[in-house]
């Protein structure tokens, strides 16, 4: 446990982008989580409903207290021509937290929230090192916190972790490196984090608030999902060896940082996500390429059997459009690490013989515009626990070289990545339709990058803990705008009543609300100290105004 050298009370907020107590809680009853554990023994828990599930809008909401319509944040950038420009600190129009409590004489201490680049005036300290954007340099202030801490450069700090990697474009997620070494990097990069911020909450105990996001639960939900729950993707048994452990072993790690903070009485802990995570079934099928380009996120070319399922009407997603509804599915994509193909769901045997005789007309009439078959060799099994229809793939389809890719440089993951593939050339033939019966298909429809097996979903978490915090309690109707307003409350600080969340009474006990009514105050909710102003050239003057007041351009 850290032990801080003054008694000041304060609030940590830690900000762990897509976790899910679907991955929690299992691992909690495994003995696996300690920390986690004695959170939600001790303390108030629940989910949170975030619409839309999405990292912008809600990090954004979590720290303004106030509705994407508001805020204004709906991406992590916008078009510019043909120039991604991704968003900043001044798009953000309310004031968020640490400048409510800096204009109010609070100390702040911010670490790494997204869109807190470059970092502002405030009273305490804040770092960006904003790896999302592989910025040449993390970036304090105040700018002498660069001097006392180790805030290297991340092309250094990679070199020091002994990670091959070629920065291509703006995001992380377009690192061309393999899997072990994206694991080892997005792994590396949280203890980096970590003990920096230790290092910055032993030595500043005058601070009041303290905000820290973690990004690695959604790096790694969204690319190795997958290995966790094989049974609905391609994947294969020492893969499922190699990969099966990565996400439990980043909660793991949450866990122990986590350890620093729960003994201390003086210290009000909230852990909240900005959405939640499931499995990505619309993203499953066979593979027909696999490792075709060590890029970031489309290093796979998969066939999409369950959307074809689900265009033919043996399958249903959820609302969402994403995950497996199985109270109205008849077939889907499987795989027991032995054979893959699909199983069906009915047990009663004239339906479940009829699903696989129609399901086995459709692979076999499933055609290139070119009248080449996409299976052969169909066979059905009446197994019960694995495929019930077996399949091989046409060998013309399995050749990298097949498949020609269109590349956009742009949107916010696009960076000089295959945007989708357009066509395919069998033997000097174009191809760019997939016919079955009288449908046709465009090929990216069927054909693409298996992408991403885990996706975001709308019920994120909080876990609250602190002597004015309810033990052993669960809490609902919690929405990402509650944040705000139940961290000024708890701070003994008047709510802005341009906020749209509410204060969480209910996790709160009932001597504290007895004693400190809640308070309310009228103020402008759009930020009139920063406002993005943009040149024809499309540079930032106001950034650049500030990384000059900060020292760090002259």
């Amino acid at each position: 446990m850290l032990h801080t050298q003054k008694t000041t009370e304060k609030i940590i907020l830690i900000g762990m982008d897509g976790a899910t107590f679907d991955i929690i809680l299992p691992l909690v009853r495994e003995g696996k989580l300690p920390s986690f554990a004695r959170l939600l023994e001790e303390g108030t828990w629940g989910n949170t409903t975030a619409i839309p599930p999405d990292s912008p809008e809600m990090w954004t909401s979590i720290i303004t207290g106030v509705k994407p319509e508001k805020h204004g944040i709906h991406d992590f950038g916008y078009q510019n021509d043909d120039k991604f420009i991704p968003f900043n600190i001044s798009f953000i129009k309310p004031m968020p937290l640490w400048r409510i409590l800096s204009n109010r004489n609070k100390k702040v201490g911010i670490f790494d929230w997204l869109f807190a680049w470059p970092p502002e005036k405030v009273n305490g300290f804040m770092v960006t090192l904003d790896e999302r954007s592989m910025s040449p340099f993390p970036m304090a202030y105040p700018k002498n916190l660069t001097l006392c801490y180790p805030l290297l450069s991340f092309e250094y700090f990679l070199t020091l972790n002994k990670i091959n990697f070629t920065k291509r474009g703006h995001f992380i997620d377009n690192i061309n490196c393999t899997s072990e070494e994206y694991i080892k990097l997005v792994t590396s990069i949280e203890k980096y984090k970590e003990e920096l911020f230790l290092n910055l909450f032993r030595k500043n105990p005058e601070v009041d608030f303290f905000a820290y996001v973690s990004y690695l639960p959604d790096d790694l939900q969204h690319l190795y999902y997958s290995y966790m729950e094989p049974y609905y993707f391609d994947v294969e048994k020492e893969e499922v060896k190699k990969y099966g452990n990565v996400i439990p072993e980043a909660y793991e790690l949450l866990d122990n940082f986590l350890e620093n903070f729960i003994d201390d009485e003086n210290i009000t802990l909230i852990i909240v996500s900005d959405h939640g995570f499931h499995r990505r079934d619309i993203t499953a099928g066979p593979l027909l390429v696999k490792n075709f380009s060590d890029f970031g996120r489309y290093n796979h070319i998969v066939f999409r059997m369950n959307y074809l399922l689900n265009k033919t009407g043996f399958l249903s997603f959820d609302e969402r459009g994403e995950e497996i509804d199985f109270s109205k599915t008849k077939a889907y994509f499987c795989n027991n690490l032995t054979f893959s193909g699909i199983c069906i769901t009915s047990r009663n045997e004239y339906e479940r013989n009829y699903t696989i005789e129609e399901v086995v007309k459709i692979l076999k009439n499933i055609k290139l515009e070119n009248g080449e078959r996409i299976f052969l060799n169909i066979n059905t099994t009446n197994s019960s626990n694995g495929p019930n229809i077996l399949f091989q793939l046409n060998p013309l389809l399995l050749k990298k070289e097949t498949f020609k890719f269109e590349f956009k440089g742009k949107g916010s993951h696009a960076y000089d990545t295959p945007a989708s593939i357009k066509y395919i050339v069998i033997n000097t033939t174009l191809i760019r339709k997939i016919l079955l019966f009288n449908t046709s298909f465009e090929i990216d429809e069927l054909i693409d990058f298996s992408q991403l097996s885990g996706g975001h979903q709308i019920n994120g978490i909080i876990i609250m803990k602190g002597k004015n915090i309810k033990k052993n309690f669960t809490i609902q109707n919690v929405y990402p705008i509650d944040i705000a307003p139940t961290i000024l409350y708890l701070l003994k600080e008047k709510i802005p009543t341009y906020m749209d969340g509410k204060v969480l009474t209910e996790a709160i006990k009932e001597e504290y609300l007895s004693k400190n009514p809640i308070l309310y105050t009228k103020e402008k909710y759009i930020s009139p100290t920063l406002t993005p102003k943009i040149s024809k050239e499309g540079e930032f003057k106001t950034i650049e105004e500030r990384l000059k007041e900060l020292g760090y351009l002259k």
